[in-house]
């Protein structure tokens, strides 16, 4: 079933309406209007919510009671932001056991292997172990060819398909 909506001129004001959801557009232009009971339409950026309740939905006594406590409760937040925060002393494993106060370094040593101590900077170069001086060396570790993706699939560092992988059980 066709409804069939013909054009229409109302008013004088020329307005003639296309389509069903054609507005007004008067409608559009009293936003401004400061008397409510005008007619106004309304869109997601012009919308304004509602003035508060005018009336009361809550008593005198409660009115108070809750601003007392409010009161109350603002004063204290305050106060534990105001108070300086309580610092305790760090203790751990190596402040028992290992950190002696009354320690003195040895620099004499130091001076002594001057050549000793330029040829292995303690405090200078990364550690160096065995895993990281024979990194190419190791049997079965492979890099990814892109460190960018390293699970993408490569098959660069695989059997091929017509080798044996696992020789069969014998029993």
């Amino acid at each position: 079933m066709t409804i069939y909506f013909p054009k229409y001129k109302m008013g004088d004001d020329g307005f003639v309406a296309q389509h069903r959801s054609d507005s007004r557009q008067w409608l559009t232009k009293m936003q401004s209007h400061p008397d409510t009971s005008v007619w106004s339409s309304v869109n997601n950026s012009t919308f304004a919510p509602p003035d508060k309740f005018t009336v009361k939905t809550v008593g005198r006594r409660q009115e108070l009671i809750e601003r007392f406590f409010w009161q109350k409760l603002t004063e204290e937040a305050l106060q534990k932001l105001h108070q300086p925060m309580k610092v305790e002393k760090y203790s751990s494993e190596y402040d028992g056991s290992f950190n002696n106060e009354e320690f003195t370094s040895n620099s004499a040593q130091l001076k002594k292997d001057t050549k000793l101590y330029k040829k292995y900077p303690l405090y200078k170069d990364p550690p160096l172990s065995y895993w990281l001086q024979n990194k190419q060396n190791i049997q079965g570790i492979t890099t990814p060819p892109d460190y960018l993706q390293p699970f993408k699939k490569n098959t660069t560092f695989s059997k091929p398909l017509e080798e044996i992988l696992d020789e069969p059980h014998s029993e």
